[in-house]
């Protein structure tokens, strides 16, 4: 059943070689007539004879798959592939669009362009029409090239980026039905993540609103049992009149492909349904998609799903802090047969994994299952739009999906398959860890009789210096660290020893870890503090001083600072009049990911105006970091949280925010929240160690 033919993901690269400009060079290097023309040898290569290679980016890697047809046709057979260039100089010359022909054998062409710098643009079209308003382009290009010092070079790299011509799609074949049993059959496309019905789409000339006539139902015919134990199926091709198959139109992109088929039901004009089968499919911009359905004939009539195999859980390596107080989690999975989509049960432990979750307090709701909650109400959620969703997906198909997981938390996973017939069994993780895992992947062991508390964790162990320098030597290279120090570990079911730091007088066994406040005199480390009770609490989980949460030696995240030893001797001074951090000393900006561009949000009254995306379409990162600061140290130890609003205005999200190493700054996504009006709280310690804070309010829009 399974259509297992893949594309590589790599794109068709069109290399332009330019040779021939003859005009004389001034000393400076620029050609002595600005309007001097130079001939300019286009050399297209790697222009595919497969389409298939174009695809892999386009659709979920693990999805079977329907491909679209070959759309290159370079011959005088109908659909033809027409390139067009055009472009502009820096001088404000234009070249219009100027149809190219290329070369049957070695697909060179050949255009003279004054010598200067030309941006141009190279678009491959389908049926082109020199006197047509609106055309249609299936692939587009662009380079810069500079000709005022001569030949130059430059390649364009053909995309699909942006193109919305329409593809038409087309499917037949049969289906084994050896009781004769099947009287009618459903063809749909609908969206891979949310599966609603794909039923509009935009035309080449930019006119919206076009029905796709995607969802199809067809009885099954006399004339379609042309051979014994079977029946032949149609969807979109208008070939057939009796009843009309009408032509089946969207724009560009991976789709869920669903056929339904049904028997008659117990009373008159009522069906049952008694099997599927589901694909993907991909169509590529003005291009059409033709294909039998392989196998040929399905056998998918009265089939339940197979269970799935070898489900793993990875650590995604370094993904601690990219969402405030989350980590990322890959599951992977072979997948099963006949399956519509899958569903995921996740279960959050109230302990370290002692006792099994359960959908009663303490966690509330700490068994959830996800999947589609269109197809199936028994689903508490669906996938696509939760907040616990990274990537990947539950479609048919699809053999892996990115969990996004609170840290400090114990989690365990099952998985099922699921088709309008009934549902596989629930699968638990395997045991084995693959060969070879997922790439920046880490493998999570499963629990056993032997080790039960092995679920899926990943703590955070946050260390305030406390004003001292922290050195590193476990490895034999020292590193230094100041104000935070943090740490992520995964709890496997035994008591793990936190930080340990060694005295630094007198002198230290080499490679050990050392803590000194540089004082008058120095003060050496005397021990980690419980901050909210301000008991000691000991690096070795085998001989604790007394402590209120024996489970920070456990899965929790937790949270330290350093005590020098110092006791209560000092001067008791009264402190000033405590103000709010004032709004000068806090830097606001917003770039993308590791951007190197921060730019100032839009002051609308007292808002912060942040785009949730980027120009480039990229998911906005917001910054806070400190800015005028009178000393350096002014304020410290930066702590940042968000309201966020959720279903409705009354119903509030708190969110933590990781800070910088050094408690200057903090960094975070837009990518989990909705267009909103939110308040960002920023607080700090001024020099008196006494925590102080401010608020913005923050527009997060469109």
């Amino acid at each position: 059943m399974k259509l297992k033919r893949l594309c590589a993901g790599i794109a068709s690269i069109l290399a332009l070689i330019f040779v021939g400009c003859s005009n004389a060079l001034t000393d400076a290097g620029r050609i002595s007539g600005s309007d001097a023309p130079c001939t300019v040898d286009f050399s297209v290569t790697n222009i595919p004879t497969d389409y298939n290679k174009m695809i892999r980016t386009a659709q979920n890697p693990g999805a079977r798959t329907i491909l679209p047809n070959a759309p290159f046709d370079f011959s005088t057979t109908t659909p033809t592939i027409t390139f067009v260039l055009s472009g502009k100089s820096n001088i404000g010359g234009t070249l219009p669009n100027t149809t190219v022909a290329l070369d049957s054998t070695t697909h060179n062409f050949k255009v003279t362009l004054p010598a200067h710098v030309w941006d141009l643009t190279l678009t491959a079209y389908r049926d082109y029409n020199p006197g047509d308003t609106h055309h249609k382009p299936v692939l587009q290009g662009h380079c810069m090239v500079d000709l005022t010092n001569g030949d130059g070079t430059a390649d364009f790299n053909m995309s699909t980026n942006g193109l919305k011509t329409p593809g038409t799609v087309k499917l037949t074949g049969a289906v084994l039905d050896p009781d004769d049993l099947c009287k009618k059959y459903k063809v749909g496309i609908y969206d891979a993540y949310s599966r609603k019905l794909i039923d509009k789409y935009v035309d080449y000339d930019g006119t919206t609103g076009h029905n796709t006539n995607a969802e199809q139902t067809h009885e099954v015919k006399a004339a379609d049992k042309t051979t014994a134990g079977q029946f032949s199926f149609h969807y979109g091709d208008t070939s057939y009149s009796s009843p009309a198959d009408l032509e089946v139109k969207l724009n560009p992109g991976a789709y869920s492909l669903e056929m339904v088929f049904y028997k008659d039901g117990a009373t008159p004009g009522t069906f049952i349904t008694i099997g599927n089968y589901t694909d993907t499919i991909i169509v590529y911009p003005g291009n059409d998609l033709d294909r039998i359905v392989q196998p040929n004939p399905l056998n998918v009539l009265n089939k339940k799903p197979t269970d799935p195999k070898d489900l793993r859980a990875y650590l995604v390596k370094d993904s601690e802090g990219t969402e405030g107080s989350y980590y990322c989690t890959k599951l992977t999975w072979d997948s099963s047969m006949f399956e519509t989509n899958y569903e995921l049960e996740v279960s959050i432990y109230a302990d370290d994994g002692t006792t099994p979750p359960s959908i009663t307090p303490p966690i509330s709701g700490s068994i959830k299952t996800y999947g589609f909650k269109t197809t199936n109400n028994h689903v508490d959620e669906n996938f696509a739009g939760s907040a616990i969703r990274y990537g990947g997906s539950l479609i048919s198909g699809s053999h892996d999906c990115t969990l996004k997981l609170e840290l400090g938390k114990v989690y365990e996973v099952r998985l099922r398959a699921v088709n309008y017939l009934g549902t596989s069994q629930w699968i638990s993780r395997t045991v084995a860890a693959p060969a070879t895992p997922p790439a920046d992947c880490q493998f999570f062991d499963i629990p056993t009789p032997a080790t039960p508390k092995k679920h899926i964790n990943r703590r955070r162990l946050r260390y305030n210096l406390n004003g001292g320098k922290l050195t590193l030597d476990v490895g034999g290279t020292p590193t230094v660290k100041e104000g935070v120090y943090i740490e992520y570990k995964s709890y496997d079911g035994t008591e793990q020893d936190l930080l340990k730091i060694t005295p630094s007088t007198p002198t230290p066994p080499a490679h050990s870890n050392t803590l000194v406040k540089p004082s008058t005199p120095p003060s050496d480390f005397a021990g980690w503090l419980n901050p909210n009770t301000g008991r000691s609490v000991s690096y070795d989980h085998t001989s604790p001083t007394p402590t209120t949460d024996p489970n920070c030696y456990k899965h929790i995240n937790v949270d330290l600072t350093t005590d020098f030893g110092n006791g209560l001797e000092g001067t008791v001074a009264i402190p000033p009049t405590i103000q709010d951090i004032a709004a000068g000393k806090i830097k606001i900006t917003y770039d993308k990911d590791g951007g190197t561009s921060p730019t100032d949000p839009v002051l609308s009254g007292t808002h912060y105006v942040i785009p949730k995306k980027l120009s480039s379409g990229d998911i906005t990162f917001i910054k806070v970091k400190f800015d005028n600061l009178t000393p350096a140290n002014e304020y410290t130890d930066m702590e940042c949280s968000a309201y966020f609003t959720t279903g409705s205005v009354t119903a509030v999200n708190k969110v933590d925010f990781v800070s910088a190493a050094d408690g200057n700054s903090c960094v975070f996504s837009t990518a989990a929240y909705p267009t909103q009006t939110f308040t960002l709280k920023v607080s700090a310690k001024n020099q008196s160690g006494i925590r102080l804070s401010n608020t913005f309010l923050i527009d997060l829009s469109n």
